[in-house]
């Protein structure tokens, strides 16, 4: 056994140390002081500061050869380390395919640099940019920009019990790249089907036929849910650059997203209505927009705006947040960056006419990137 442990160790390291591998990294800190309203604090307004270690500072590597790549990467979280992706993919000439785990289709993110909703950079996430993160997966890749991802169903479901439901089929993204030029369009959608199961999802309710005086009559009848859970999420990202000057928007909806797995700052989870014995559905739509403005090689300006909308059947109004940055990049060397900005995450009404608050934050960033 000892000998096999050798074995294996030694060709581990001969791949290291033969093999193309092109190792990187970062490390991001920032320093963020934010201002919570009345609405926000459900008391006095005020100012707190907090000094991250972004969750998303990485640490990986990728090897390219031929008709194969693969990659590794790392990340750091409260002194825990965690694998954030591990794939290998093969090119097949007219497809490649990829198995392990990496980015889904929903990977499109802004720039906005603030952790103070998160731990790491906002990116508008759950205030108009769609993102699930990354995920175990089959990947079908083509040279027209096509792909397909088939991934793990999500049991997610409105009684907060995986043992409700039954997978039916992988969790499936499909989406195209169109990259010419300038231009770069990207529309992606994906699909979770979940279905209640018997042995669950039941329960009693009085029986409107009982007769007392029939011993064969049943007061209680039990009943349960067999129908299909649904949840689905688009996305469209345009990008267009033109000398110094980069638009990029996003566009996207969806059913039941937070089952699906995205996260929201809006009401995003599906519902179960005792009365009428079913699922009420929840549907999103938000987007965002970003403009940016190259002054040098050292120096760039960005600045955007997000926002979010969710509604339900027994909603007055719509539950709605928004967000919106500027930020200035400065490169103080090749290898750091530094990122002020100033923003702010509303998270407007819930849709019942409650103000649930905001929060006006400024600061930076600071990430150097290795090697």
């Amino acid at each position: 056994m000892k000998k096999i442990t050798v074995l294996v160790l030694s060709l581990t390291l001969s791949c290291f140390l033969f093999a193309d591998f092109d190792f990187y990294g970062n490390a991001r800190i920032g320093l963020w002081y934010q201002q919570s309203d009345e609405d926000y604090t459900g008391e006095e307004a005020r100012w707190d500061m907090s000094y991250d270690f972004y969750t998303n500072s990485r640490f990986g590597a990728t090897y390219d050869i031929e008709n194969y790549n693969a990659g590794v990467e790392f990340g750091f979280k409260s002194g825990d380390v965690s694998l954030r992706k591990i794939y290998g993919e093969y090119d097949f000439k007219k497809f490649s395919l990829l198995i392990g785990q990496t980015y889904t289709g929903f990977s499109d993110l802004s720039k906005q640099a603030s952790s103070v909703d998160s731990g790491l950079d906002g990116c508008f996430i759950g205030y108009g940019c769609f993102y699930d993160s990354r995920s175990p997966m089959i990947k079908f890749s083509f040279k027209n920009g096509l792909y397909v991802m088939l991934m793990d169903s999500k049991k997610d479901n409105p009684f907060g019990d995986e043992s409700v439901v039954d997978a039916l089929v992988p969790k499936i993204n499909i989406g195209y790249k169109y990259e010419k030029d300038n231009l770069y369009i990207h529309p992606t959608f994906g699909i979770n089907f979940s279905q209640f199961n018997k042995d669950y999802a039941t329960w009693e309710e009085e029986n409107p036929d009982y007769d007392p005086a029939d011993s064969t009559s049943m007061e209680y009848i039990t009943k349960f849910t067999d129908e299909e859970f649904i949840s689905y999420a688009f996305a469209v990202t345009f990008q267009y650059t033109e000398g110094d000057i980069c638009f990029k928007a996003q566009i996207n909806g969806g059913q039941n997203i937070g089952n699906y797995g995205m996260k929201s700052s809006t009401v995003a989870d599906a519902v179960w209505d005792d009365e009428k014995d079913e699922v009420i559905d929840v549907t999103s739509y938000g987007g965002y927009g970003q403009f940016g403005y190259k002054i040098d090689d050292k120096t760039d300006i960005k600045m955007g705006v997000g926002y979010t909308s969710s509604e339900i059947e027994d909603m007055k109004n719509q539950d709605t947040g928004m967000s919106a940055y500027f930020q200035t990049n400065y490169k103080l060397s090749d290898k750091i960056t530094l990122t002020p900005e100033i923003g702010i995450f509303d998270d407007m009404e819930d849709g019942y006419g409650n103000v649930e608050g905001s929060r006006i934050y400024v600061g930076t960033k600071l990430q150097v990137d290795f090697p």
